[in-house]
Formats: structure tokens, C-alpha cells, sequence
């Protein structure tokens, strides 16, 4: 090949490389706008502390916009925790997600609109921009209802009627109405006289309820410890909270007022009355528990002395149950040893167990994240509390990033874990800091929230700018090279 189409070949290469690395020019048009808007929580209520406004920007012009700062004007009843956020350039086609966070106090549940205001630099035409969006936020007031207490009639015998109090308290901003309460109790010859489910018309924002069930221990019922549930349906959702019916014994040496709930790897107490209910005293008076679980008793020898006709005694006993013990009821024996007697009384202990999920690592699907192009991203979440996590739900919240921001996972059981994973592109060079709000619930339908922080370091993408170098110096040398030929040529003729 000749030097004239060796140089033009690696021309037309250089050419082709600077074409493909070059910005294209396209005449200028302002077309900054909001493609998406959305809240966290997504309902957001009166009093609400910590929400956050997620708004999707994308520039659908042909122009380069540079120092973009976005201001949200938050309406009166919404006090501002981060209004600004600024952008160091948002290209053609580019979108971005800017997190607008605020506090909500008592407005009127309604839809609010909320101005962003976009200051700018057009870069094609060199002006500085100012441009206007408004989103929509609804503040709704909901419902949300607890099982506060559950009070019984203390010292339930056999041939007893009885009461069970159940307190419901509606946290929630709205009123809750057609509130059914239901008694889940297997327990043979032990009838509830209340006509159930139990109907509570409302029940106002911030307001407890009572709810009376009555109930009769008839002759033919065995003393003892009879599991039941207090079930709570209101506005599509549904709340349960486990209880042990105690049915004392009316022996001479009598047991009452049992409390049996303890969270499993938690010190408690379990405590409950012992009564001499005979006509002499009871001397050396000692108790001590018997179940068939893994239940670690600080004292299982509590020396109560003697016990004269008719007087009572508190014991408590100071257990930790062990951590991989699943949420239920569990039977329990409660053994009083006298000098004159021995007597057992049944009893059960009611086990809850509480999640609390943790972020335990971050990986990559690639070695390196490259600025621009898609990766992944794996958030291990680890539950270290006592109960399972369910329906769990991992929020993206972190700016200049695109793509797939939620992750369900369903439940997660206790010491065990789950992977939150996320499909995602970025521009932002760096270390790049992601917060993650994980929403979950435990097995009685209480809420919980928490935020998981994970960091990710972004490379710069490869421009070729080394086969440009490359290519420029291959040109310069094959132009000196013909350089120096042609003026031997031109030499040789004149010699000629």
C-alpha cells in the first residue's frame, strides 16, 4: 500500500474516533420537566415527621443544562428539612430523581401542590434559565389500630363468669369505623356470652375504645391455661394479640393473676398470685416452674415461708427464654411445695417475638461500576431481632440514580437473611452513598421502618481518548515519513 493511502486510511480513522467522542450539536430548546412525582411513606398523614418528596426530572430538549438547582416550595402545614437540590449538569434525554424531605404538621387531609422551581444554565445560548413544575402530594388520614391491653377478671375459677377488657387505641389520623373485634378461644365448657365478632361504630384519630366480652367458666371446665387471641379487623387490615386464659383451681393452695409474656432472648418476668384459700396455714411454702422448653430460670426455688388462712403472696420469676424460640403459647406447670402438701397448677407462657432487620453487606454484579452503564446492586438485609419480618419492602431513596428502586423480598425469618436488589445507572462519579427505607411487619400486623445505608464507588467510563493519542501520533508520523520522501524525491530530480 502507498504512503498517500496509508496516511488517508489513518486520517479517516481519526476522524471517525473524534466523530463517535465529539458532542453533537442540536439547536437549543428548554425542556426540563417532571415525568413522575411520588411520596415516603406513600401515605403520607397529619403529624407525619421525616417524609420524603421523590421527584423524577428528565431533560427531553437538545440542550446541555449546567448548575441546575432545584427548590421545592413547601405549602404552609409542611415545614421544610431539605428544599434544595443541586445538579452539576443534566444532558439531552438524562433524567435524575432529586429527594425533596419535609415534616407534616396538623393540615387537613386534602392534595396539595407543591412548586419546584428549576434554576438553570442553557449552555448552547449561554442564559440563565428559571422554570417552574408543580407535583401534587395527598395527605391522607388513616386509621391505624393497636391492641393496647387486655385486662381480665382476676382469680377465674371454675363456675366463675368473667370479663375481658380489650383496650384498642387508634394511633392513626383518621377515625376508624366498623372496628370488629373477635375472641379466638378453643376451651371446652368455657362459654363467651358476648355475641361475637363485636362491632366498635367508630373509634376516633387518637382515641381508645373499650371492648367488654363476658364470658362463664361452667362446672363441668378442667382448671387451667387456655391459649386464646383478641383478633381486630378494621379498614382491610387485621391485628391479633395471643393471651392465656388462667383458670385457677380453688384449691387450698390457689394460683391467679398469671403474666406469662416474655420476648424470646429477652430477660422478663413471670409473675402470679399464690393464695391459701384453706382453713390452717401452710408452711415452708416453696414454688417452682416445669415446662418442656428451653427456659432459663435465674431462681427456680423461691421460698415464699408460711402462709396463713386466706393470705396471698406475689412471686416472680426471672426467666430468658432462648432466641431461636418460635412466637405461641407454650404449656407450663407451676409446682407449690409445702410441708403439709404438693400442688400443680397449669399455666402457659405466651411467646412474641419482635423483628428488627439490619443491612449486613453490599456487592456489584461487576467488578467495577462504569458512569452511565446499568449495574446491580444487592443489599443483604439480616434480621437480628426475635420475630419474622414479614412483607418486607425495600425503597431505593438516593439521588442522580435511574432505574428499578423497589425490592420485595416477603418474610424473613429471625437470624436469617435476604437480599434487597436493585437494577440502576449513574453519572455520579465517586463514592456514591444510597439510602434504603425498608418497611416490614411482625406476626400481630404492627408496622415498622427503618433506613439502611450502602455505598457504591462509581468509575469514570472510557472515553478512547488513548486510541485518539494512538491515531494522532500514527498521523504525525506517517506525515513526516511522506514529508521526508517527497523532498528526497524533489532532491533527486533537481540532481537529474
Amino acid at each position: 500500500m502507498s504512503n498517500y493511502k496509508v496516511l488517508f486510511v489513518l486520517v479517516f480513522l481519526l476522524a471517525s474516533v473524534i466523530a463517535q467522542n465529539a458532542s453533537t450539536y442540536y439547536p437549543a430548546s428548554s425542556a426540563l420537566s417532571i415525568s413522575n412525582s411520588r411520596t415516603f411513606p406513600a401515605e403520607i398523614e397529619p403529624d407525619t415527621a421525616g417524609a420524603t418528596l421523590q421527584v423524577d426530572v428528565i431533560n427531553h430538549g437538545n440542550a446541555k443544562y449546567t448548575n441546575v438547582k432545584a427548590v421545592a416550595s413547601f405549602p404552609d402545614g409542611f415545614v421544610a428539612v431539605k428544599d434544595t437540590v443541586e445538579l452539576l449538569e443534566i444532558n439531552p434525554n438524562d433524567q435524575y430523581t432529586l429527594y425533596f424531605r419535609f415534616n407534616v404538621e396538623n393540615v387537613d387531609p386534602g392534595i396539595y401542590s407543591v412548586p419546584v422551581t428549576f434554576y438553570f444554565t442553557e449552555t448552547n445560548k449561554g442564559i440563565n434559565v428559571v422554570s417552574t413544575r408543580y407535583v401534587s402530594m395527598s395527605v391522607e388520614s388513616s386509621p391505624r389500630v393497636e391492641i393496647d391491653a387486655i385486662i381480665m377478671t382476676p382469680s377465674i375459677s371454675v363456675g366463675d363468669l368473667f370479663t375481658i377488657n380489650v383496650t384498642l387505641l387508634n394511633n392513626g389520623g383518621f377515625p376508624a369505623a366498623n372496628v370488629m373485634t373477635d375472641l379466638i378461644l378453643n376451651a371446652p365448657y368455657i362459654n363467651v356470652l358476648t355475641s361475637m365478632p363485636k362491632r366498635t361504630a367508630i373509634i376516633g384519630a387518637g382515641s381508645a375504645a373499650m371492648v367488654v366480652i363476658d364470658g362463664e367458666v361452667t362446672p363441668f371446665a378442667d382448671p387451667g391455661a387456655y391459649p386464646a387471641v383478641v383478633s381486630v379487623d378494621y379498614d382491610g387490615q387485621q391485628v391479633n394479640k395471643s393471651f392465656v386464659l388462667q383458670v385457677a383451681s380453688r384449691a387450698e393452695l390457689d394460683v391467679s393473676d398469671v403474666v406469662t409474656s416474655i420476648e424470646p432472648g429477652k430477660q422478663a418476668d413471670v409473675g402470679f398470685i399464690v393464695t391459701n384459700r384453706g382453713q390452717a396455714t401452710f408452711s415452708d411454702v416453696k414454688v417452682s416452674l416445669l415446662t418442656n422448653i428451653s427456659l432459663s430460670i435465674a431462681d427456680n426455688s423461691l421460698y415464699l415461708g408460711n402462709l396463713r388462712p386466706g393470705e396471698s403472696r406475689q412471686v416472680t420469676f426471672s426467666v430468658r427464654a432462648d432466641r431461636a424460640l418460635a412466637s405461641g403459647i407454650y404449656p407450663m406447670t407451676i409446682i407449690i411445695d409445702a410441708a403439709e402438701k404438693s400442688q400443680r397448677e397449669a399455666a402457659a407462657l405466651v411467646v412474641d417475638g419482635i423483628p428488627d432487620l439490619r443491612g449486613a453487606g453490599v456487592t456489584t454484579d461487576v467488578e467495577q461500576v462504569i458512569s452511565g452503564k446499568p449495574f446491580s446492586v444487592s443489599i443483604q438485609l439480616e434480621n437480628i431481632g426475635t420475630g419474622s419480618a414479614r412483607s418486607v419492602r425495600a425503597t431505593l431513596l438516593e439521588e442522580k440514580v435511574i432505574g428499578i428502586r423497589e425490592s420485595f423480598m416477603g418474610t424473613i425469618d429471625a437470624d436469617d437473611t435476604d437480599t434487597a436488589i436493585f437494577d440502576l445507572t449513574t453519572t455520579k462519579l465517586g463514592d456514591n452513598e444510597f439510602s434504603v427505607l425498608v418497611g416490614y411487619e411482625d406476626n400481630n400486623g404492627n408496622a415498622y421502618s427503618k433506613t439502611v445505608k450502602a455505598a457504591v464507588y462509581v468509575h469514570a467510563a472510557n472515553n478512547n481518548l488513548g486510541v485518539i493519542a494512538f491515531l494522532a501520533l500514527a498521523v504525525a508520523i506517517s506525515y513526516y515519513i511522506y514529508r521526508r520522501k517527497r523532498k528526497m524525491d524533489e532532491s533527486k530530480k533537481k540532481v537529474r
